[in-house]
């Protein structure tokens, strides 16, 4: 009985009464949607943005929270934090750059054009090749002789222009400007204005519709946070210790290859695999005699993955069924090609979110009640009231 008393308390009549307004605050949504679907191509640098953001977010947090309180410095402690950790940040790309990406990116460069070459000594040169001319049907072959080429340089592809893109000032001038000067200073407005996001919503929306607009961007923006930090975290690690099992035992493109996985690995079930089946014919080509040892540490690593470096780092921070992903994966390379199937999976979720949280609305609950659960168990903890008070 108590519970229903509480239910009943936390019930609201907005949204049973839809106005005309309602409807065009939909449609002007929508229209907003379709602007950026058509500008997609020109949102990478910001995505960049956004994305880098969210893995400095507990930097700055960190930062923040060991400088005074009180004093001159109170008022400026965001400001600082954020310049402080992109002066890390910019110092590590440097040295990074200097030192260590530039051959890597000439590594997976050449893999990428070379991989045709390989695919082909792999499969007729090899025993590798008796069997996957034994076993494997021949319509099939043409399929994958066609296909994975393809799809291998345009994965390695896509790595080496982020790489070149992040490290380095190559490419045109528009290219070196938003590389050089847009993202960062649009990551520095991201992480200073974030605690203030709040009032900027309060300030731009109609004031019936701002609880649900913070409620549903506090939603989106925890699913966003869990997800990037996540995914990003666990593809470093898996791709570190991959190229540190490559290096012991004794492949000569360990860092490259290790990098293939850190790529492969941002796309959920498939990515793993489809890296290993890039990486695994230039170890049988180039080294024949390591092939067996390529596949040890690629069945240990995906074992270490799937028991500890996952379930401790991303803690099923969006869970769908392996059907879901896939089908959300094909929807997202369809609709976006690469960066789709990037963000088909928190997509995926946040619209969850969204209609879990619109249903519960329409049914009558107030915002501080159809948001609850709504964020990932591996995400930012979101306290709705909290955050009312400080935008209040």
């Amino acid at each position: 009985m108590a519970v229903d008393d509480e239910r009943v308390e936390s019930r609201s009549a907005t949204w049973r009464d839809f106005q005309p307004r309602h409807l065009v605050t939909i449609v002007i949504v929508l229209i907003l949607l379709a602007i950026l679907y058509l500008s997609r191509g020109k949102l990478g640098p910001y995505l960049l943005a956004i994305t880098l953001s969210y893995l400095l977010l507990p930097v700055v947090r960190t930062i923040e929270r060991r400088m005074p309180s009180t004093g001159r410095m109170a008022t400026g402690r965001r400001p600082i934090a954020t310049l402080l950790s992109m002066v890390l940040v910019a110092t590590a790309s440097i040295l990074l750059g200097a030192f260590l990406i530039e051959p890597v990116i000439d590594d997976v460069q050449e893999i990428a054009d070379s991989f045709p070459q390989y695919w082909e000594q792999a499969t007729t040169e090899s025993r590798l090749g008796e069997w996957y001319v034994e076993y494997v049907p021949a319509d099939a072959q043409t399929w994958i002789d066609g296909n994975l080429s393809n799809l291998a340089q345009t994965l390695l592809g896509a790595g080496t222009q982020l790489l070149n893109y992040l490290f380095s000032a190559t490419g045109s001038l528009i290219e070196a400007v938003l590389a050089l000067i847009i993202v960062p200073v649009f990551m520095i407005y991201v992480l200073i204005d974030r605690p203030r996001a709040g009032r900027s919503i309060r300030k731009l929306m109609p004031e019936r519709w701002v609880d649900d607009t913070l409620a549903v961007a506090g939603v989106a923006d925890g699913i966003l946070a869990a997800y990037t930090r996540g995914v990003i975290i666990s593809s470093a690690v898996v791709g570190a210790i991959t190229a540190a099992g490559y290096w012991a035992v004794g492949i000569e493109l360990w860092l490259a290859l290790g990098v293939i996985a850190f790529l492969g690995e941002i796309v959920p079930i498939l990515g793993p695999w489809i890296a290993f089946v890039i990486s695994f014919p230039v170890v049988l080509v180039t080294q024949p005699d390591k092939a067996i040892w390529a596949v040890l540490v690629f069945g240990v690593i995906q074992a270490l993955e799937g028991w500890f470096i996952s379930p401790k780092i991303q803690s099923d921070s969006i869970e769908f069924p392996p059907v879901i992903v896939l089908l959300a994966l094909a929807i997202g390379g369809e609709v976006a090609g690469a960066v789709g199937v990037v963000l088909a999976i928190p997509a995926a979720a946040i619209l969850r979110a969204l209609a879990v949280y619109i249903l519960r609305r329409v049914d009558g609950l107030r915002p501080e009640a159809a948001v609850a659960g709504l964020l990932p168990s591996g995400g930012m903890s979101f306290d709705w009231r909290s955050w009312m008070r400080r935008v209040r």
